[in-house]
């Protein structure tokens, strides 16, 4: 295997954290069925900002960030990740603030954690 190359297509995968962080943001807060070409993708997480900051809709977030990670974003490998969210004073929104811990794909004895930090903001 070369290094920096995609396991199941072989194409050449950027460690670039910027380009990650767009890629999650877009991923994330894409409404699924909004993306034309490809309308499985995208996510449920802004749904879960018009309802209440609860434990529970905390967990699906968690569990939608996770999955999405997993099934769209071949160049890391997820460590750690957690949520909160903030009520702000525009309008009732909400601020959703999620932390990713992670390691890129094949870097070896590297053994550095990586992290970012998505907002809705």
């Amino acid at each position: 295997m070369i290094k920096g190359l995609d396991i199941i297509n072989g194409v050449k995968i950027s460690k670039d954290i910027n380009l990650l962080h767009m890629s999650l943001v877009r991923l994330f807060f894409t409404p699924i069925g909004s993306q034309i070409g490809a309308l499985d993708y995208g996510s449920r997480i802004p749904d879960y900002l018009y309802e209440d900051a609860s434990e529970v809709n905390v967990l699906a977030i968690l569990t939608e960030a996770k999955d999405l990670i997993v099934n769209y974003e071949p160049r890391i490998v997820l460590n750690a990740i957690s949520a909160e969210i903030k009520p702000t004073t525009n309008n009732g929104s909400k601020e959703l603030i999620i932390n990713i811990e992670f390691d890129w794909v094949n870097e070896e004895g590297s053994g550095q954690s990586n992290s970012i930090q998505i907002t809705n903001t």
